[in-house]
């Protein structure tokens, strides 16, 4: 998924990748004392065919975040908060769907692949 990147230099190329989202919103966590993880895994995105298996190292992966607020993890993927992808391009629009999202609902689209607790930043 690219070079990693500080979020100096994403907020310098202001572009990037969900990885690079979840750097910048990481970041900010810990800038505000709030604790974060980053999670890796797989994704039901505008490409996804009911049925698929996922199968790690040939299909497409995907970062979002963890964070502890209001004493529980609510999950953010700050990517798919701010936009979605067309055969073209990326469209900016917001969804706070995906900005504190309760695990009843983000297990329906998003599934890690590693042990959260490996992930703990």
């Amino acid at each position: 998924m690219g070079v990693n990147m500080t979020s100096n230099e994403i907020l310098t190329v202001k572009e990037g990748v969900c990885k690079d989202y979840c750097q910048l919103f990481g970041d900010m966590c810990r800038a505000a004392g709030i604790r974060v993880k980053r999670i890796q895994g797989f994704a039901k995105g505008h490409e996804y065919r009911p049925g698929h298996q996922f199968k790690v190292g040939e299909d497409l992966t995907h970062t979002w975040n963890a964070a502890y607020v209001f004493g529980t993890w609510r999950f953010v993927d700050p990517t798919w908060g701010t936009g979605y992808n067309t055969a073209l391009s990326f469209q900016k629009k917001l969804n706070e769907h995906f900005f504190f999202t309760d695990p009843e609902s983000m297990c329906w689209t998003h599934f890690p692949y590693d042990d959260l607790e490996a992930n703990y930043e």
